[in-house]
């Protein structure tokens, strides 16, 4: 059994950016972007936009993760944190890291998988 719950409240702030000149195309905005979700979640991001087309999203994110699941013989939990980078070049998306470090582990006998029968003995 897995029991989770997700907010997709999130805030972006503008850490950087600037304008750069594209000849006759007109010109590009480079900008890097630091966004917290309400899962704890931390991205930096940086994006390059020629006139409104995205041409580079490349971020980086981590945040804490936590799981518990009971198969009613065994409880388990972990809680780590993940790190993943990758991004996006005009349409070709890419992964450059995707990894779970592992800070605390639990594994113990769930007693709800069994019987316990009582009997009277004289």
């Amino acid at each position: 059994m897995r029991v989770g719950a997700k907010i997709a409240d999130e805030k972006k702030v503008l850490l950087w950016g600037t304008e750069i000149p594209a000849g006759t195309i007109g010109k590009g905005e480079l900008g890097i972007y630091a966004v917290v979700n309400m899962e704890g979640e931390i991205t930096l991001v940086a994006d390059l936009q020629l006139k409104s087309y995205k041409v580079l999203d490349i971020y980086l994110r981590g945040g804490m993760e936590g799981t518990i699941e009971s198969d009613l013989t065994t409880l388990s939990a972990d809680v780590g944190v993940r790190i993943k980078a990758g991004g996006k070049v005009i349409s070709k998306k890419f992964t450059l890291m995707d990894e779970y470090y592992s800070l605390w582990k639990l594994q113990k006998p769930d007693m709800a998988g069994f019987l316990i029968g009582m009997e009277e003995v004289c």
